[in-house]
């Protein structure tokens, strides 16, 4: 400007007088001043902005920083400085490696390319402390000059391990159950349908088992709710301990657990696997200063065997389970053993069921009680059979349910009472002594509130000889609070009956109940039995034989199945012994075989 101006002079001619002379200064003058002030106001503004800019970024909670392009430090924050313990001087020319971060943090490889691509670019670091991972989210921005070229890098770091830890929290109680730590259904249902989606795209099949604990009600009723919760997680520990780790073991709710297979077709290492989880959930439970007993009913079902779509799966070991569980507790059953029966079918059986007592197709099978002492079978425990014409025979559990729903298990437990009672009858006439013989009867029999008393029509008949049958009552059968209960069992008693409780250490019946009800005899559970001659399990049964002597009760030992289980037996002086080791359950000329 000054030189166009003075040429421009030049050219007009020079200055005539002094005042133009002194203008021309003046000019000058003028523009030196402007130029001076718009040089501070840009230092002012410049400044202005400096100070915005390190407010903004000291006041930051997070790490910023700015690196050259070899990574260096060119500014950090008061955040950044906090995080390595150091002063802001002490960083500036230092790289990520010379302060002790993980080179993945600044390495050349993640600067060169936001260098070269010119984009913001994530990354997530991982630090290893001696309290724990800490989760460092980084992110990378170009600086870039007014020809375009990058000249540096600007950084902030976050700590995000907090929330990590919320997310994994969030995500945990979302997937696993609160009180067992082990997935939930809604995690389950996602593992079935993976399983289910990468079996049919390998063809491996799996196996999905569904566990129910037995008598589990009882216990959290009696012991309390803490009790019952402490039950449930030594159950899931227990279930964990018999697969591996590739497995699922998940809690559905209340006491419902399952159990994923997986890569698994052979169903003998199928049963394997669920026998030892039934061994292991039948073996007490301490809680606290109580003992319980449990045990568990284990329904299984295959894929793609019985069926090719997940969600009909647990349908299937549902239903399996329930056949286990009415078929005594304490079992498994494969769901290809549960009849599949159309709704025609059901009604076909129903109908054959009402007419087999008609036709005399039902049996009675005994099965010898040995009295230890002297080695004689002095009772025998009826167990029902029908001989039906197409089926062949027929366990209980395949019609004793559907007698119960159509409410023929009256007739049908009748008629049982009035066979065995008469064969006991006719047996001890002819040896000369007392057989006894023993009669299971539904817990329904003393719980609806009916005006008919159990065998109310055999009982009034029989004064003399009644005593030689005893009736066998679950153990859950005195826990039920039934107000008829009582009753019930008097009427029994009154004509001359004795009872047993079948399946004893199973449930939670008190001694208070053992005298109130005038019980005779316990038959203790298989499970204190089966394990070896020092167990825990030993040491429980040999307390309740010297129990039930003190309370002057008789007894007897189911599941007997070896010479060294006798001898046990004997040593510790049990009454009474029945099991495959003596007999299986024989027709009646068989068992007369034994008698005499």
């Amino acid at each position: 400007m000054r030189r166009s101006i003075i040429q421009m002079w030049i050219e007009d001619g020079k200055p005539s007088s002094h005042r133009e002379f002194t203008d021309l200064v003046q000019f000058n003058e003028a523009l030196d001043k402007t130029l001076s002030e718009s040089i501070q106001r840009y230092q002012a503004d410049t400044e202005h902005q400096a100070r915005l800019f390190e407010t903004m970024m000291s006041s930051m909670p997070d790490p910023g920083f700015v690196l050259d392009l070899e990574g260096r430090f060119l500014y950090a924050n008061d955040a950044m400085a906090a995080f390595q313990d150091r002063s802001r001087d002490d960083l500036i020319g230092k790289s990520f490696a010379d302060i002790c971060l993980p080179d993945s943090s600044g390495k050349s490889q993640t600067l060169s390319r936001v260098i070269r691509k010119k984009e913001k670019l994530h990354q997530e670091v991982v630090l290893e402390e001696e309290a724990g991972k800490r989760f460092i989210d980084y992110v990378y921005a170009p600086v870039i000059d007014d020809q375009g070229v990058v000249e540096a890098i600007s950084g902030i770091a976050r700590d995000v391990t907090e929330q990590k830890r919320s997310e994994e929290e969030t995500w945990r109680l979302a997937n696993f159950d609160a009180l067992t730590g082990i997935p939930n259904r809604r995690l389950f249902e996602d593992r079935l349908n993976q399983n289910a989606t990468h079996s049919n795209r390998t063809g491996i099949p799996f196996a999905l088992l569904l566990i129910d604990l037995d008598h589990f009600k009882e216990v959290n009723d009696r012991l309390g709710h803490e009790a019952g919760d402490r039950l449930l997680q030594q159950s899931a520990d227990r279930i964990k301990s018999c697969i591996r780790e590739t497995d699922t073991v998940a809690r559905l709710g209340g006491d419902e657990f399952t159990v994923l297979l997986l890569d698994l077709g052979d169903a003998r290492l199928i049963e394997v696997i669920a026998r030892d989880i039934l061994d292991q959930l039948s073996a007490p439970f301490e809680l606290d200063q109580e003992r319980a007993m449990v045990s568990g009913s284990i329904g299984i079902a295959m894929f793609p065997e019985d069926t090719s779509d997940s969600r009909k799966l647990l349908n299937r070991a549902d239903r399996a389970m329930y056949t286990a569980k009415g078929t005594g507790r304490n079992q498994l059953c494969f769901f290809s053993e549960v009849r599949e029966q159309s709704p025609s079918e059901r009604q076909q059986l129903i109908g054959d069921l009402r007419q087999a007592l008609i036709h005399q197709q039902f049996r009675l099978y005994y099965q010898p009680i040995f009295e230890l002492a002297t080695g004689r079978v002095t009772k025998a425990e009826a167990l029902l059979r029908w001989e039906h014409p197409q089926r062949g025979l027929l366990l209980p559990k395949e019609f004793l349910k559907l007698a119960e729903e159509t409410g023929l298990i009256d007739e049908l437990e009748d008629w049982v009472f009035a066979e065995a009672s008469a064969q006991a009858d006719q047996w001890s006439l002819d040896t000369g002594r007392s057989v006894q013989v023993s009669v299971n009867t539904s817990p329904l029999q003393f719980i609806h509130d009916t005006r008919k008393k159990p065998w109310e029509i055999h009982t009034n008949r029989r004064k003399e000889g009644a005593s030689n049958v005893v009736v066998e009552l679950a153990e859950n059968t005195l826990v039920n609070g039934s107000p008829y209960l009582q009753e019930r069992l008097k009427s029994l008693q009154d004509a001359g009956l004795e009872l047993a409780l079948d399946d004893f250490g199973t449930g939670c019946s008190s001694l208070t109940s053992l005298k109130r009800f005038n019980i005779n005899y316990l038959k203790v559970a298989p499970a204190f039995l089966q394990t070896g001659a020092r167990s825990t399990e030993r040491e429980i049964f040999e307390t309740i034989i010297m129990m039930a002597h003190r309370l002057g009760l008789k007894v007897m030992a189911e599941g007997v199945e070896t010479a060294e289980q006798r001898d046990w037996l004997k040593e510790k002086k049990c009454d009474f012994a029945q099991g495959y080791l003596f007999a299986r359950p024989l027709p009646v000329q068989e068992l007369e075989r034994f008698l005499h």
